[in-house]
């Protein structure tokens, strides 16, 4: 092997090490706001947009703004779902109407911190 190619072997190895070092806090989170307290909320607003993943490749990213209070404080947060396809997303996305009533977990030492799972959403309209 030459030199450079232990420099991207190198390089590639330090990015799946980051990108797996990622993938493990987002779980470990995930996995603590299923204790973390509830708060009633609300869709605000949903969207669909076009997102760029690389040079050549795009995906449909849907996104569902929420909002829930906290000891009479307001916060807002964000559920984002990426889609191959267009109607997919929007078949989505019509589970949430603006103002649907939602459950909200967040976590009690740093409230802006919100999770929506939606296995534990109320019915839809």
């Amino acid at each position: 092997m030459e030199k450079q190619d232990y420099f991207w072997l190198a390089g590639c190895i330090a990015v799946g090490a980051a990108a797996a070092v990622f993938w493990v806090r987002k779980r470990v989170r995930l996995h603590h706001a299923r204790t973390w307290p509830v708060a009633p909320g609300r869709v605000e607003s949903t969207a669909i947009g076009l997102e760029s993943t690389g040079p050549d490749t795009s995906v449909y990213v849907a996104r569902v703004n929420y909002s829930y209070t906290v000891q009479g404080v307001a916060y807002a947060g964000v559920l984002k779902r990426q889609f191959m396809l267009k109607n997919p997303g929007n078949t989505w996305l019509g589970r949430y109407a603006n103002g649907r009533a939602l459950t909200i977990r967040y976590n009690s030492d740093k409230p802006k911190d919100s999770v929506l799972f939606e296995k534990e959403q109320p019915a839809g309209p």
